[in-house]
């Protein structure tokens, strides 16, 4: 199994596991709707990783409907488009530790106090 093919299969698995919404497919991806304590998250695992001389990167795209709201948890989002992405560098790592990292990530703002 491709590297790429590891993350996106322990990445999906991870989101189900946490309760997060299916909303949908298409050419980018898979797309998920989490509730959080900074509102609603719209997340894409995107199809395919992005290659580059040194290795893959993983990536997750995500962006919050209230930016403020999750501006004032702290959560290093952007704080005018809400975007939070994830960005993990295979040269080295394991997709699966990349994955389960991003998931525990998620996770740990749907279990937060809302702000």
């Amino acid at each position: 199994m491709r590297k790429n093919d590891v993350f996106i299969k322990e990445l999906r698995a991870g989101m189900a596991e946490i309760g997060a919404n299916p909303a949908g497919d298409d050419f980018l991806g898979w797309h998920y709707d989490v509730e959080t304590a900074a509102g609603k998250l719209s997340v894409t695992v995107p199809r395919d990783a992005w290659g580059s001389k040194s290795g893959k990167v993983y990536s997750v795209f995500s962006r919050f409907d209230d930016p403020e709201r999750a501006s004032a948890l702290g959560l290093g989002n952007n704080p005018y488009s809400g975007k939070w992405n994830f960005h993990g560098f295979s040269r080295g790592l394991d997709p699966k530790l990349i994955a389960g990292a991003v998931v525990s990530r998620i996770k740990a703002v749907m279990e937060m106090r809302a702000a």
